[in-house]
């Protein structure tokens, strides 16, 4: 992964990483499922009080839900999420040993 990573480079229009990371992950499932299997997730997300804007804060809970509601293919889902959100931030997506979806997510944030 890039160690030169920088907010401003998460920040293509000036927008906070958070809302990038939401919208994305958004748009990833609609893109994948329709909206069907996304308003599964989102009656799934109100049973454990949580909500959109929560969700790059709670990568691990967002990923237990989405392996509750799609089952084992969750991976996949995920990488895909990843993947879209590494190229919308400016950056290559890079498989890291050990890594789990809330991993990458935090890795994001806190740079």
């Amino acid at each position: 992964m890039n160690e030169g990573f920088s907010i401003e480079r998460a920040e293509p229009w000036g927008l906070e990483v958070d809302p990038v990371i939401t919208s994305t992950i958004k748009a990833t499932l609609n893109d994948i499922f329709g909206r069907s299997v996304t308003r599964s997730i989102n009656k799934a997300m109100k049973a454990y009080s949580c909500n959109w804007e929560e969700v790059p804060c709670k990568a691990w809970l967002f990923s237990e839900l989405l392996r509750r509601v799609i089952g084992e293919g969750h991976v996949i889902v995920e990488d895909l999420i990843l993947e879209n959100l590494y190229e919308k931030i400016g950056l290559e997506y890079e498989y890291i040993k050990g890594y789990e979806f809330h991993n990458y997510i935090e890795k994001i944030r806190i740079k």
